[in-house]
């Protein structure tokens, strides 16, 4: 079998995998890119909405809200984003014990390592 045959056989195999357990978990496939796959489902846009709504708070400096929202995106995390979120949850209790930062861009400076 040649060089093109085989990367062929392997990329028909790897996308046929990567189909299946997509489409068993509820997802779509959007497109294919090179050797990848674009897929979407309800669980992704679910987290993101939690994702999205956390930002705004955080930005917003509704630090109890930003909380509540947090632990959703704890709850609807598929990706292992805990040290992010527990880094987030260390911001807020920084910023709930103090008041209202004026014209705050949302970012956070560091103040030792």
């Amino acid at each position: 079998m040649t060089t093109r045959a085989c990367l062929t056989r392997l990329l028909n195999m790897y996308f046929t995998k990567m189909t299946d357990r997509i489409l068993e978990n509820g997802g779509t496939i959007d497109k294919y890119m090179g050797d990848a796959v674009m897929a979407d489902s309800e669980e992704f846009k679910t987290h993101k909405q939690n994702h999205d709504a956390f930002l705004a708070a955080y930005r917003a400096q509704d630090w109890n809200k930003a909380r509540d929202i947090l632990a959703h995106c704890r709850e609807s995390d598929r990706q292992g984003l805990d040290q992010l979120y527990d880094v987030y949850a260390a911001r807020l209790k920084e910023y709930s014990n103090n008041s209202a930062i004026e014209d705050w861009d949302g970012i956070y400076v560091a103040q030792n390592k």
